[in-house]
């Protein structure tokens, strides 16, 4: 869907429109059962036994668990497994940030597009520990050695208010969070915790009452990730095979926890995995601090249904009916006398209607023919009800969207019957696609397309749980049928190819930034871009260009130049696009100066990020040398753009290339971001490039993982023994940089380094720098201390240069691949010395 098309090609693909949406629609009515979600389910499929046996289990306890965790990834997925499909207990896991400061290991998105990754992530993940996800409104600034600093970017007493607010609506039980000691790094871990306990103590109290009534949890503990001994334990076997499952929370942990694959945790375990839960009791207000062997041991909470589970349990499907008549009664009852509101018993109303749909044997469902519809367009949903069971079944639907009315749906089901309606959003639908890294959602938002409603007979209905609108699609790549929640985007889209454009000045010529905006709209149309520049003196071409556009959502490049005025050294402005459709009587429609970007992978729901049809581009003096640059691509990315921009040729090495290609047509050989690990044909032709450096080249590593590393404790890839990749890194982008010889080359040519250059980084200096021992033939040119006494200390390896034979091999940990794409006028100018390296 963001591929570029040649003119002739969107001809012929406007030829074949007419007929797609219908074709579309019947595949849809052809896949409407449970099978285009089969991978979701711990069993597949999971059956009416499974459906039963586990709504049972939720009903027979009313205790709730609230886990606070950091960042997506910090949960235990197994322990949230066993919580509540062990022991049917509602966990709502609360993760204070997207993890907008991550690295991403499987593709380019970065900041804003990796916490919209993130989150589907943790979404994918939930669909096996079936955990329900609340986010706060922390900002993941990016790795920290110090809870101090963390409390200053977060805020703390606004993110002690969140965690209150979050306890009162929840209720929980139990209070699970991470560790509240440590001295290494990513003290966000060690902040949440403390954050989280302080808040459990104020929850019951009746400070701040408009977060809601008071709540005292009866426990809270941290979960052991670490080597250390929790000082009072409760240790619970994941490793024990659930007869209803069939597998074992630590089996459903595991495929849970590889869903962050942008994070990197995918594992290899062993067959039948035995892991342990450690769990160390931190607050216990029922009693001293004592081991347990469950965290829930002891603790008694109300249950309106004790007395009917025994009967529901001893029951057929079939004639559980009745009982959940009563049941409903209890509950209703349970709600009126209670003078706040009380989420374990709304959650036993939602645990007997999903039983109560199971017993009626009925299934509902919805479906699109695209992922995304648009505000100004229309949109085809096929809603489908199935009744299995032995009884008429009254069925009472809407269709929820936002912005526009609720369309009513009913049907009488007979038994062994089905119905069928295709019902049509209209123009007026809101967007609601996240727009940023820190968007609170205490609680969860509903589904923002989706079916509510109910079922029964005409005497008692049970309400639905929300249905999310499908949309529902042939992935052709790998053909397959692809589904994910149906949601409005902007129509037309227009958005930057890179927020961030640089526009390098050199002494003689003037400063030009080439940039893209990406066009895309959901049906074929004309489409009028309008760009404009912030700054008077910056001229942007072209000013007006006119598109014609093929439909599906697929991106068309729309270039610009952007030149600086002459007289400024140093200048910044912002180029404004605006894109109005056009009709073919030349009306003009709405105009859009937003867009979106698909974000899609196998492994997630295709979701999308919302960007402003916006870019800055930032021009300054950087003096550039001709050089023909090879580059091998690793992991996520950005430096061959700025490669590019400092007008400098670039070839991306293929395998054929780095395995029998001439390289000596290169001077320089810059490696992606963790290449190695990606590259086996990197790895295969080290030897080559090592020929290649020794006969005059310079070859550059940017930084890499412990993959650089071999067993032994040494590394295949670097030129001398003596070096590997350390766990050195500096967080603080601020950090003082010193030079142990200013007049290195490097730091010299074409570009002065001086302290200017190191002003305005973003998120950390560098990670991962190279570990280099005393008396080996490699050079240090920086040191940096950072400014946390947990990272205390001068810290070399962040850009390490050694001669071999006639070239040079240089380490790169300083984290230009996260800089150039900001715009850091210093990391361009040491990048354009890096490439020079060699050309003195």
């Amino acid at each position: 869907h963001s591929t570029k098309k040649t003119m002739l090609q969107m001809k012929r693909r406007k030829k074949s429109m007419s007929y797609r949406p219908i074709l579309a629609l019947l595949l849809i009515a052809s896949f409407l059962s449970d099978s285009v979600r089969a991978d979701d389910a711990i069993l597949s499929p999971a059956g009416p036994a499974f459906q039963t046996e586990l709504a049972l289990r939720q009903l027979d306890t009313t205790h709730r668990v609230l886990y606070v965790t950091a960042h997506p990834d910090d949960e235990d997925a197994g322990l949230i497994a066993w919580f509540t499909l062990g022991k049917g207990v509602d966990v709502t896991l609360l993760t204070l940030t997207r993890g907008n400061g991550g690295q991403n290991e499987i593709g380019p998105e970065l900041h804003d597009a990796i916490a919209v990754l993130r989150t589907a992530e943790l979404e994918s993940a939930h669909r096996w520990d079936f955990a329900e996800q609340w986010f706060g409104s922390a900002d993941d600034f990016g790795y920290s050695f110090s809870v101090e600093e963390t409390y200053r970017n977060w805020g703390r007493e606004r993110m002690v208010r969140e965690l209150v607010e979050a306890i009162r609506l929840d209720q929980p039980t139990i209070i699970l969070t991470m560790s509240t000691e440590g001295t290494g790094g990513g003290q966000h871990h060690q902040a949440s915790a403390r954050l989280t306990e302080e808040a459990a103590e104020i929850a019951g109290t009746e400070r701040w009452p408009e977060l809601g009534a008071p709540w005292t949890p009866s426990r809270v503990f941290t979960v052991v990730w670490g080597a250390e001994d929790p000082e009072v334990p409760c240790l619970i076997p994941l490793g024990r095979t659930d007869p209803m499952l069939g597998v074992s929370f630590a089996e459903i942990g595991t495929r849970s926890r590889s869903m962050h694959k942008c994070q990197g945790m995918v594992r290899v375990e062993a067959p039948l995995p035995q892991r342990v839960a450690r769990l160390d009791l931190r607050i216990d207000n029922t009693g001293p601090l004592r081991p347990l062997d469950d965290p829930l041991e002891g603790l008694e909470r109300p249950n309106p249904l004790s007395d009917v589970i025994k009967l529901l349990r001893q029951r057929p499907r079939q004639e559980m009916l009745q009982h959940l008549h009563f049941a409903r009664r209890y509950l209703r009852k349970a709600l009126e006398e209670s003078t706040t509101p009380n989420p374990a018993v709304e959650s036993l109303q939602r645990s007997v209607s999903e039983l109560a749909r199971h017993s009626f044997g009925v299934r509902v469902r919805a479906a699109a023919a695209q992922a995304f519809t648009s505000s100004n367009g229309e949109a085809a949903v096929i809603v489908s009800a199935e009744n299995a069971g032995r009884y008429p079944v009254e069925v009472q639907l809407e269709l929820v969207a936002p912005g526009v009315a609720p369309i009513p749906i009913q049907w009488t089901l007979e038994p062994d019957s089905a119905a069928r309606r295709t019902v049509t959003l209209r123009r007026g639908l809101a967007s609601e696609l996240l727009d940023g890294a820190i968007v609170k959602e205490i609680p969860a938002r509903l589904p923002a397309i989706r079916l509510e409603g109910a079922i029964g007979t005409e005497a008692e209905r049970f309400p639905l749980a929300p249905i999310p609108v499908e949309g529902v699609w042939r992935d052709e790549t790998f053909p397959t049928l692809r589904a994910t929640d149906l949601r409005v985007v902007p129509d037309p889209s227009l958005r930057p190819a890179r927020a961030i454009e640089i526009a390098p000045r050199t002494s003689d010529d003037a400063a030009v930034a080439r940039g893209e905006f990406l066009l895309s709209t959901l049906t074929p149309q004309t489409v009028e871009i309008e760009l404009a520049t912030e700054v008077s003196s910056w001229v942007v071409e072209p000013a007006v260009v006119t598109v014609e556009t093929p439909g599906d959502g697929i991106e068309i490049v729309v270039p610009f130049t952007a030149t600086a005025p002459t007289r400024f050294e140093t200048s910044e402005t912002k180029i404004f696009g605006t894109a109005t459709p056009i009709s073919p009587e030349g009306d003009r429609g709405t105009p859009s100066r937003e867009g979106y970007r698909r974000i899609e992978y196998p492994h997630i729901r295709t979701t999308a990020l919302k960007e402003e049809a916006t870019v800055t581009v930032r021009s300054f003096l950087c003096e550039v040398r001709p050089r023909e640059i090879g580059f091998v691509v690793g992991v996520g990315d950005a430096l061959p753009r700025a490669i590019t921009a400092l007008g400098l040729p670039l070839t991306e090495l293929s395998s054929e290339d780095l395995l029998e290609g001439d390289l000596s047509r290169f001077e320089t050989i810059v490696l992606g971001v963790r290449a190695y690990k990606v590259r086996t044909d990197l790895q295969a032709a080290q030897p080559r490039l090592m020929e290649w450096v020794r006969a005059g080249g310079t070859l550059i590593c940017q930084y890499h993982k412990f993959e650089f590393n071999a067993p032994d404790g040494t590394s295949p890839y670097v030129p001398y023994p003596g070096a590997i990749v350390g766990r050195g890194r500096i967080t603080d982008e601020t950090a003082l940089v010193a030079a142990p010889d200013p007049t290195h080359p490097l730091l010299q040519f074409p570009n002065p380094i001086g302290d200017a250059d190191w002003l305005n980084w973003v998120q950390e200096r560098g990670l991962y720098f190279l570990d280099v021992r005393a008396g080996t033939p490699y050079q240090d040119l920086l040191t940096i201390a950072d400014s946390f006494p947990y990272n205390a200390g001068v810290k070399g390896g962040s850009l390490v240069e050694a001669s071999v034979g006639e070239g040079l091999w240089i380490y790169v940990g300083l984290g230009l691949w996260r800089q150039t794409p900001a715009g850091v006028p210093g990391a361009v100018r040491i990048l354009a010395n890096l490439l020079a390296r060699g050309a003195e």
